[in-house]
C-alpha cells in the first residue's frame, strides 16, 4: 500500500527521520513518538491521524514525564520502512512539512550574550543527528527556500559512541527566513527565534 503525498505526510517522515521511531511485535506495527513538548506531540497526533484517516490518541505518561503518541498500522509501518531515497519524490512536493517536522524532533535554538563581547549575541538553530546523509539532504531542501546552512561535527558522541553531526543556520538573514518560511510547532522554540529577531531587527 502507498499513500499520497500531502503536508501531513511530509511531516511525518520529517518527525520518524527524526525523534518518531517505528517498533514491531508479534503482530503490532507501532509508529510513535514521545516528547516533552504536548504542542509537539499534538502536531504529530493530528498529522498521523489525517494520514491514517482515524483517530490517534495522545497520553501522558507521569513516571516518564513524557507526552505519548502510538499510532497503529501495518501498511503505514511498512510505508516508512523505506529509505531517505524512497521518499525524496514525496517530500520534494511538501518540502516545508519535513524540514518542520525534522526541526521539532531535532532542532534546537540557541541564543545567549557573548562574554568577550557583553553587547552582542550568539544566536543560532542547530539540527543534530548521526546521518550526515540525512542531513545533507535537509540542507539540500533549505536551499531552496535560499536559506543557507553549514555542517559541523558534533564534539560529543550519542550514546551508542556514533559520530554526531550538526546542520547549523547562524546568518541573521538566514534565522528570519527560517522563522517567517519554516519555523517550528513548539511554542518555547518559536520564542526564542522571536526573541533573536528582536534583536536583529533593532
Amino acid at each position: 500500500m502507498s499513500y499520497e503525498s500531502s503536508h501531513d505526510l511530509s511531516y511525518v517522515l520529517g518527525v520518524v527521520f527524526g525523534d518518531g521511531y517505528l517498533y514491531c511485535h508479534g503482530t503490532h506495527y507501532t509508529i510513535g513518538l514521545d516528547t516533552t513538548d504536548c504542542d509537539f506531540a499534538r502536531r504529530f497526533r493530528d498529522a498521523i491521524s489525517r494520514v491514517l484517516r482515524k483517530k490517534i490518541y495522545l497520553c501522558y505518561d507521569r513516571s516518564r514525564e513524557r507526552y505519548r503518541v502510538f499510532a497503529w498500522s501495518r501498511h503505514l509501518y511498512c510505508f516508512l520502512k523505506h529509505d531517505l531515497d524512497y521518499f525524496k519524490a514525496y517530500i520534494e512536493i511538501f518540502p516545508h512539512d519535513f524540514i518542520r517536522g525534522f526541526a521539532d524532533s531535532e532542532g534546537c535554538v540557541y541564543f545567549g550574550k557573548r562574554k568577550d563581547r557583553p553587547n552582542s549575541y550568539k544566536k543560532w538553530i542547530q539540527m543534530t543527528n548521526s546521518d550526515l546523509q540525512l542531513l545533507t539532504y535537509v540542507g539540500t531542501l533549505l536551499s531552496k527556500f535560499k536559506i543557507y546552512s553549514k555542517i559541523r561535527e558534533h564534539k560529543t558522541r550519542n550514546r551508542n559512541w556514533k559520530r554526531l553531526w550538526n546542520l547549523v543556520i547562524e546568518r541573521n538573514l538566514d534565522i528570519r527566513r527560517f522563522k517567517v518560511l519554516i519555523g517550528f510547532s513548539i511554542k518555547r522554540k518559536n520564542e526564542k527565534l522571536k526573541k533573536i529577531l528582536e534583536v536583529i531587527t533593532n
